[in-house]
C-alpha cells in the first residue's frame, strides 16, 4: 500500500502516522511532535490530532504485537527489568521483557511492581527458561531458574568503597575489593563460546566465592552482599551452562530511552489507552530494531498485506 494513503477520516497517510508513532517510541512528547512537524514539514496540527494519529498508527500493530508476546513467552533466557512510570499523575511501572535469541522485545505498562506482572507475561515456570534478572525483591518469589545480574553485584561493591576519603578507610574494603575482582572475572567468563573452558571457569569463580563467603564479614556493604550472595547461591551460575548473560544490561538499554527521553519530559503517559498504545508501539518499535528495521517499513509491510512483517522466526528477516 502507499504510505501516502491516507487511513479513513485522517488528514495524513500512514508513513507520516507510522513517523510519529516512531517519535513517540523514541521519548518525544505531543508538544514536541507538533514542533517537529511545523518546523521540519510545515504541518501545524494540534494535541488532539497526535493522539488520533498514535491511535491510528498503534491499530495494525496489534497481531504482530501479540505475537512478539508469544516469542517472549517461549524464549528459553527472557532478560526482564522495571522502572517507575506515571499515568494521568498516578503511580504505575514500565516492565520490559527481552528475548535475545528470538530478537524479541515486549513492553506493559503495569500498576504492580510485583511478581505477578511477570508471571502473566511470561506464563508458568518452564525447566528449560532462564529468567535474568537483578536483585529486586519482585522476582524472589518467581519459581523456576534465575540468573541474578552480575554488573548490580559489581557496582554494589564498588559503592561499599566510595564514600570513604581512601578506599582502605572502608569496612572489609580487602573483602569488597576480593569480591569487585571476582565479578570481573564473571563477566569476562560469560563473554567466551558455550563449552568446557567456560564452565571451567565457571567452576573456578564458584569456588572463589564460596571461600569469600566462609568469612565473617565487617561493614553494612560488606554484609548485606554476603547475606544477598548466600540466599541466592544457587541464582548466580546459569551463564556457565549454557547461552545465558551474566549480566541484566540488554534489558536496562531496553527502558533507557523512555527514561531519559519521555519519562523525564512528560512524566509518562495521559490515560491509561495511551500507556497501552505506548508499550505496543515500543514492543514493535524494539523487537523491529534488534532484526535491523525501522516501526514505518513494517507498518507498510503490514497494510501491503504482508503476514509475517517482522521476519518472525529462528532466521533474520528477509
Amino acid at each position: 500500500m502507499d504510505p501516502e494513503v491516507a487511513p479513513p477520516k485522517a488528514r495524513f497517510g500512514w508513513g507520516t502516522h507510522f513517523l510519529v508513532g516512531r517519535w513517540s517510541t523514541e521519548g518525544l512528547t505531543h508538544s514536541m511532535i507538533q514542533d517537529l512537524l511545523r518546523t521540519d514539514y510545515g504541518l501545524k496540527v494540534s494535541s488532539g490530532t497526535i493522539d488520533g494519529m498514535l491511535r491510528r498508527s498503534a491499530e495494525p500493530f496489534a497481531p504482530v504485537h501479540a505475537e512478539i508476546a508469544k516469542l517472549v513467552r517461549q524464549g528459553k533466557s527472557v532478560h526482564v527489568d522495571w522502572t517507575g512510570w506515571r499515568v494521568d499523575g498516578v503511580n504505575h511501572h514500565l516492565w520490559d521483557f527481552l528475548a535475545p535469541a528470538e530478537r524479541a522485545a515486549l513492553f506493559m505498562v503495569a500498576r504492580s511492581a510485583g511478581h505477578t506482572v511477570p508471571e502473566q507475561v511470561l506464563g508458568k515456570r518452564r525447566r528449560d527458561r532462564v529468567l535474568v534478572c537483578d536483585g529486586g525483591t519482585a522476582f524472589n518469589t518467581l519459581s523456576g531458574r534465575k540468573q541474578r545480574c552480575w554488573v548490580h553485584l559489581l557496582r554494589h561493591a564498588r559503592r561499599g568503597l566510595e564514600r570513604w576519603e581512601t578506599v582502605s578507610d572502608a569496612p572489609d574494603w580487602r573483602g569488597l575489593r576480593v569480591l569487585e575482582k571476582i565479578a570481573r572475572g564473571v563477566l569476562t567468563a560469560a563473554k567466551l563460546p558455550v563449552g568446557p573452558e567456560r564452565e571451567a571457569e565457571g567452576r573456578r569463580l564458584r569456588a572463589h566465592l564460596g571461600r569469600w563467603l566462609r568469612v565473617e564479614r565487617e561493614g553494612e556493604a560488606a554484609q548485606a552482599l554476603q547475606k544477598f550472595l548466600t540466599k541466592h547461591s544457587e541464582e548466580l551460575w546459569w551463564w556457565a551452562e549454557g547461552e545465558v548473560a551474566a549480566q541484566n544490561n540488554p534489558a536496562e538499554q531496553g527502558l533507557r530511552p523512555h527514561i531519559a527521553k519521555k519519562r523525564k519530559l512528560s512524566w509518562g503517559s495521559r490515560t491509561v489507552g495511551g500507556a497501552a498504545r505506548f508499550a505496543e508501539l515500543a514492543s514493535v518499535a524494539q523487537t523491529a530494531k534488534m532484526r535491523g528495521l525501522v516501526l514505518g517499513e513494517i507498518g507498510i509491510r503490514l497494510l501491503g498485506g504482508q503476514t509475517n512483517p517482522l521476519g518472525l522466526g529462528t532466521g533474520p528477516p528477509r
